[in-house]
């Protein structure tokens, strides 16, 4: 027996975790405490906003675990201060988020939206954050010797390693007090009230440091890290320095969730949960898949956060009803009735190791505070490893029907295992043969952005998948997620309420010809569907009702997909409805995808007789394969190959499916003859196909004056930059001058032509501001003359 620890981190957490033997483990004695953070996006120009300023007043505060930020924007008027004293932080930090936020909004903890004029939504969403903790310290030290001077050292302290992460340190104004508009036209003289009758403001972001970038933290569990920053009070600042609180908190780059904050405002942390549950080696439950005879184990972590001893009573562990037979679950430490005091955490231990069947599996936990709220979990959940179809229960009632009968009744059968879409999102690449899946909506779920995402980008490698529900047309239709519709040719062409209906087949058709059957509606409108104008190759109508479409089927070059747009179990023949689900699964099982791992470029690269040192020439890349092409190796080869530089991308380089990407060689020659050389490019994928690129060119004879031509200079200032650097360089002829500035990876990130320049030294300043810090070069063509020098972005 194999024992093995896979964790996938937090909730909305994107970093699967796969170890063995990991030894960081949260604290066995203390619970672990989660400040929670709201941040509003308000405007002293909005009536609504005020709403939301009396709900948040008394939830804001550190003897409920919660601090808030407020970004102040510029509608439905241009006029509020706190904006006009720092438009582009609130406007990056809105963007981060929304499209266009409605006034007043809010997030909490950065990953769940909310309404702030609802109470009993922000707190729903605070006590959803605040029952799950991270092992993760933050601590603020403000000194106050020079009050122009705001200097601040924030010290992480995790128990759990973090990369991917933004330190983000934000200076909030505690309480300002404005009777009129500052920093606007001498013509904005009313009053505040004239706005929306707000005169107090707190929790306003003054400034984030040293930037909305934040710091990129890389954090080693038990390693305390340090950071410091300091802002310098400008004439034009609207508050004092003495008015300042600092809030910092840590937010996942990819997820935006926020696992932990904390706040120079006094005071006692508390929180509006009295229990947390979190799932060691990592803080929520485990996802695994198995090997057959493989262990995963984890520890429950109970914790008592809030001020007085608390029972705890009826704990019950076991295994999930889907579980197989020959699959076992043991314990330790495990009683049902235990009583922690407060700021102590129990540690339950718990395995579940699989046996020879297929199939998934889970531990399920419930007990009882005293006198409170029944708290549940799944600490583990199981899959086998070999699973190649997937059933998806992407609904709210976790509905496996009708597809799970109807695969039982299948004379052939495919094992078709349980999960969840959140589960199948986040975990597919531990299936090394997942081929296919059931999206089942039911009657009321939907198909979301990420998750037509997810299916679409399956789709493109090899995953073919059946979808089905009723109200994911209307999320199509109405909600902005209407890629599905046009993946599949169709678009929505209105709804009716009649019940019953009669689906028909399409005669001829392998799927459905002959079908006919009556439907009944749940609680759902039918959404009917029509073929665009312009039919979709591959795309093929299978069922009917009246002269409107509820199903069909679409051939991609790389997957088969079917949509049917009313749940399945609306039919009412049960035998019928589960022969028609019979023939559309084998459809979709019959596709089998061969992946094609191809690029295609020019077949010779020409750079023809040149007078000059060098000559830049560009190569543009086609994926013209079925599956994204990774660059495994590039080089040029042939006897003349020191005389070709292939001068941008490199191993690592992935081209999309269906991309281009441009890389750029430079001949070098250094007497007059003919030379020669291949470009190759290789992918590591089985069955690549290498890409050759023949180079040639040749040099022609110096003439009498041109060994005089003096190179090109090019100086940059400051070296290492921040927000911007400054390049100096010379030109010898009036030749277009192209300045770039390029990333390690070869990629075009900022770019200026010249074509007017005269002879002589020039200067530009190039913007890094909104560049990630790290190396770069500066590369300076003229004419056919090329220099380039190293680049360094510090934050």
């Amino acid at each position: 027996m194999k024992t093995v620890y896979r964790c996938g981190v937090a909730l909305t957490f994107s970093i699967a975790l796969i170890m063995f033997g990991f030894s960081e483990q949260l604290s066995a004695q203390n619970a672990t405490q989660r400040l929670s953070i709201i941040e509003e996006f308000t405007s002293a120009t909005c009536y609504p906003c005020t709403t939301a300023t009396e709900v948040l007043k008394p939830i804001v505060s550190l003897s409920n675990g919660v601090i808030a930020i407020r970004y102040h924007l510029y509608f439905p008027v241009v006029g509020d201060p706190f904006y006009m004293a720092n438009k582009s932080e609130n406007e990056t930090r809105s963007r981060l988020y929304f499209k266009d936020p409605g006034l007043p909004a809010a997030k909490v903890n950065g990953n769940i939206e909310v309404n702030p004029q609802q109470a009993n939504d922000v707190t729903d969403a605070i006590k959803l954050g605040q029952a799950q903790p991270y092992p993760v310290k933050i601590e603020i030290s403000h000194d106050k010797t020079n009050l122009s001077n705001v200097k601040v050292n924030v010290k992480v302290t995790s128990d759990i390693p973090l990369s991917n992460y933004t330190l983000q340190t934000v200076l909030v104004a505690s309480e300002i007090h404005l009777d009129k508009l500052p920093l606007l036209p001498d013509a904005y003289t009313e009053t505040l009230e004239h706005w929306n009758h707000e005169k107090e403001f707190t929790d306003a972001m003054l400034k984030m440091l040293p930037d909305t970038n934040g710091t990129q933290v890389n954090i080693l569990p038990g390693t305390p890290t340090s950071y410091d920053f300091s802002y310098t009070a400008k004439t034009g600042d609207i508050w004092k320095t003495d008015q300042l609180n600092i809030i910092a908190f840590l937010q996942n780059n990819v997820t935006k969730e926020i696992i932990q904050a904390a706040t120079t405002v006094p005071g006692q942390v508390g929180s509006m949960v009295g229990t947390t549950m979190s799932f060691t080696p990592s803080v929520e439950p485990m996802f695994v898949a198995a090997n057959a005879n493989e262990t995963a184990e984890t520890k429950i972590v109970i914790g008592n956060v809030g001020k007085s001893a608390m029972q705890y009573t009826g704990l019950s562990i076991t295994k999930a009803a889907r579980t197989p037979s020959d699959w076992s679950m043991t314990t330790d430490n495990f009683t049902p009735d235990f009583t922690l005091d407060p700021g102590k955490s129990k540690e339950i231990v718990v395995k579940l190791t699989r046996g020879t069947s297929a199939g998934s599996g889970a531990v399920e936990i419930t007990f009882k505070e005293t006198g409170g709220r029944t708290l549940s979990a799944i600490p583990i959940t199981m899959i086998a490893k070999e699973t190649e179809s997937f059933l998806v229960t992407d609904n709210p009632a976790k509905k496996s029907e009708p597809f799970a009968s109807a695969i039982a009744a299948r004379a052939t059968k495919k094992n078709y295992t349980e999960i969840s879409g959140e589960h199948i999102a986040r975990y597919s690449q531990l299936f090394p043969n997942f081929k296919r899946m059931i999206w089942n909506e039911a009657d009321s779920g939907v198909v979301s952005k990420s998750d037509f995402a997810f299916i679409n980008s399956a789709m493109k490698n090899g995953k073919s998948v059946f979808v089905s529900g009723q109200r994911t047309t209307y999320e199509a239709a109405f909600n902005d997620v209407k890629g599905i519709l046009d993946t599949m040719g169709v678009v929505y062409s209105g709804l009716s309420k009649v019940t019953p209906f009669t689906v028909k087949g399409v005669a001829g058709d392998s799927i459905s010809d002959g079908f006919n059957e009556t439907c009944i509606l749940a609680n759902y409108p039918l959404y009917k569907l029509t073929l665009t104008k312009i039919p979709k190759p591959g795309v093929t109508p299978f069922l009917t009702v009246g002269d409107t479409i509820v199903g069909v089927r679409y051939q991609s070059p790389t997957a088969r997909m079917i949509y049917m747009n009313i749940n399945p179990a609306a039919i009412q023949n049960v035998a019928s409805r589960n022969a028609l689900l019979d023939k559309a699964l084998t459809w979709v099982e019959s596709f089998t995808f061969s992946p094609l791992t191809k690029l295609s470029s020019v077949e010779t690269l020409d750079f023809g007789a040149i007078a000059g040192p060098n000559k830049l020439l560009p190569i543009t890349l086609n994926n013209v394969g079925n599956v994204p092409f990774e660059v495994s190796e590039i080089g040029i080869k042939g006897a003349d190959s020191a005389f070709f530089s292939q001068q941008s991308g490199g191993p690592g380089m992935l081209i999309p499916l269906g991309a281009s990407q441009q890389i750029s060689v430079i001949f070098s020659p250094t007497e007059s003859r003919a030379y020669t050389a291949v470009l190759e490019i290789k992918s590591a994928a089985p069955g690549a196909e290498k890409l050759s690129v023949v180079l040639k060119g040749s040099k022609t004879p110096i003439g009498v004056n041109e060994g005089n031509v003096l190179p090109i200079q090019l100086q940059i200032q400051p070296n290492p930059a921040n927000d911007k650097v400054s390049v100096t360089y010379s030109t010898q002829s009036n030749d277009k001058t192209t300045l770039q500035l390029c990333d390690l990876l070869g990629n075009v990130v900022r770019r200026f032509e010249f074509t007017d320049l005269s002879i002589g030294d020039h200067t530009s300043v190039i913007e890094t501001a909104g560049l990630s810090a790290g190396k770069y070069t500066i590369v300076l063509i003229s004419g056919e003359q090329r220099t380039q020098a190293p680049l360094m972005i510090v934050r």
